[in-house]
């Protein structure tokens, strides 16, 4: 009875350890992918805070879809969602820079920017803890420094205001995960709730922004041009709003 019980929890930890490898493959893979689809139709769309109204639209619309099926369960509050309120303009603040920064440099040389993330993170929880991490950690972060560095010397098409926008976005997407740790902001919230709060919270800013820019005149031109060119632009655009 207790080999076989013995057994039953090997077989349990195998099958988690291989469910734990399949979801890390999977967000690789679709992280990786994301980049190229973004990329892809920022090459071009080069409306980028429009493509932010888009993902807003499709997350509340997704959210609302799932609930109406009864596939995931969201109770809003005017209190929680103001909560988040800091976090969705870190969130947005993120995913702007980002688009700017893909738009302007190539995919390989923005995924390894985006790397500096950790650094930032550990730098402000020095700061605010005082106490220095493992040495092995200190090591990996520099490792990953280092290899940002390489990466920017053999960068022939150098473009400055690129890499500051991706290194703008590693710095509000640390800002975010360091407000969220101290702060306890998500306690409560499911990521799905999450996702509705920072899809209708954006909204009104994203409005200001395009209205102000005037990029709300271009949208249609730009779309005109771009479907002309190429026929599966509006999919390409559809998996970029998602």
């Amino acid at each position: 009875m207790g080999y076989m019980s013995s057994s039953l929890s090997v077989s349990g930890d195998s099958s988690s350890s291989v469910a734990g490898l399949a979801s890390a493959l999977l967000y690789g893979v679709v992280a990786i992918a994301m980049n190229f689809v973004n990329k892809a139709t920022l090459m071009e769309f080069g409306n980028s805070n429009f493509i932010l109204i888009l993902q807003s639209l499709a997350g509340i619309a997704i959210v609302h879809g799932l609930r109406a099926l009864g596939m995931v369960k969201v109770t809003t509050c005017r209190k929680r969602m103001m909560k988040v309120l800091p976090l969705t303009l870190l969130y947005q603040m993120n995913i702007a820079f980002a688009l700017k920064g893909l738009l302007r440099v190539n995919v390989p040389t923005y995924s390894t920017v985006k790397r500096l993330t950790p650094m930032l993170v550990l730098s402000a929880k020095v700061c605010m803890s005082k106490k220095l991490p493992h040495p092995l950690i200190l090591f990996s972060v520099f490792m990953v420094v280092l290899g940002c560095i390489v990466a920017g010397a053999g960068d022939l098409s150098f473009d400055a205001a690129g890499y500051a926008f991706a290194f703008m976005s590693c710095s509000t997407q640390a800002a975010y995960l360091v407000l969220v740790e101290y702060t306890g902001s998500e306690k409560g919230v499911g990521s799905t709730e999450l996702l509705l709060y920072n899809s209708v919270l954006s909204l009104p800013f994203l409005l200001v922004i395009v209205a102000l820019t005037g990029e709300l005149s271009t949208v249609r031109g730009a779309y005109l041009s771009a479907t002309s060119e190429n026929a599966l632009f509006p999919l390409l655009l559809i998996l970029c709003s998602c």
